[in-house]
């Protein structure tokens, strides 16, 4: 009902609009009617918080799609859907219940060799915020210790420091010269003058 509100709204203006935004895999996978009015509505590029490949651990923080469900159907977009014009980004996590350096590098070789444009962050644990989810509550329960005074944190296969540093040198890898702005990166193209088109056939190497 909200995305059919804000279509009519969009689409009445006398003028288009170009954004993006973040979007859930497994709604828009229940609701592909929702697809083309994302693109009619000026979705320029969309931002999946994926979170992890591996079941286990997508289970364990309330991710409900099937991984493998959900590498498939982001191909569906980018290929069928979005016919390669609408660039996607997603976002991964490591460090994660259950997560090990083997799944998390099944991960990042899917990712590799996959059209989607990703970015891994490593899982961030605090005791300071007032809303906490339960797994953040919990953490002891999934095999964490949380060194309160500095939020870092330890379980059986990583640590803040090897997770953010895994983290890093995924992202650099990732930063593939030949590959074109998506998202947030994409937006700032805009902001500084360019086209819409003129962002999406730019190569991040220009």
């Amino acid at each position: 009902t909200k995305i059919e509100k804000i279509h009519r709204v969009i689409t009445d203006l006398p003028f288009k609009i170009n954004f993006t935004t973040y979007l859930r895999l497994d709604l828009l996978n229940a609701h592909k009617e929702q697809i083309s009015m994302l693109a009619e509505m000026g979705l320029a590029s969309p931002f999946f918080g994926v979170e992890s490949l591996n079941q286990r651990s997508a289970t364990s923080i309330g991710k409900g799609m099937n991984v493998d469900r959900a590498k498939e159907f982001l191909l569906e977009l980018h290929y069928n859907y979005w016919k390669e014009k609408l660039p996607i980004t997603c976002s991964f996590i490591i460090g994660l219940p259950y997560e090990t350096k083997e799944t998390i590098q099944q991960t990042y070789e899917w990712v590799k060799n996959s059209p989607i444009n990703s970015v891994f962050f490593p899982l961030n644990l605090t005791s300071k915020t007032y809303y906490k989810s339960e797994f953040n509550t919990n953490y002891k329960d999934y095999g964490y210790q949380l060194d309160t005074a500095t939020d870092f944190w330890s379980n059986d296969h990583f640590d803040y420091s090897t997770a953010t540093s895994l983290a890093e040198q995924y992202n650099q890898e990732l930063m593939r010269s030949e590959d074109y702005p998506s998202s947030w990166f994409l937006m700032v193209l805009l902001n500084h003058g360019y086209s819409l088109e003129e962002a999406w056939k730019t190569k991040i190497k220009d």
